[in-house]
């Protein structure tokens, strides 16, 4: 079992994250919960960063057709709608600009329109 833990950091996720429950097997897990993050929430974390590892990692699961693009866009919007009066705010633009690269390059969609707080500046 692989885990990793972010120290420090506030990922960008919608409103809600989704969650899903894992049973592992053994008896040496009777005593916690595990818990993992939805593909598509893991992928929309992986948008603020988008480093050549989370470009990968976001090909592959699209490769194996575990993001579906309406419910990638309506997540999408969610975490923009939670960073919208957030001092990362001014990060929204270029999160946009991969997330629309995801939408073309991965999941051959077009861009899904993305409404943006009026005071940040998109160059």
């Amino acid at each position: 079992m692989y885990l990793e833990f972010l120290v420090a950091a506030f990922p960008f996720l919608p409103f809600d994250p989704l969650w899903h429950p894992v049973v592992p097997s053994g008896p040496n897990y009777q005593h916690f919960r595990l818990e993992v993050l939805d593909v598509v929430d893991v992928v929309i974390a992986k948008l603020a960063r988008f480093h050549k590892t989370d470009r990968d990692d976001i090909a592959a699961m699209a490769e194996l057709e575990l993001i579906e693009p309406q419910p990638f866009a309506e997540r999408f919007r969610s975490a923009v709608q939670r960073w919208w009066h957030d001092s990362r705010a001014e990060d929204l633009p270029q999160i946009v600009r991969n997330f629309h690269q995801v939408q073309s390059d991965e999941l051959f969609v077009w861009p899904s329109r993305v409404e943006l707080p009026p005071w940040v500046k998109d160059d």
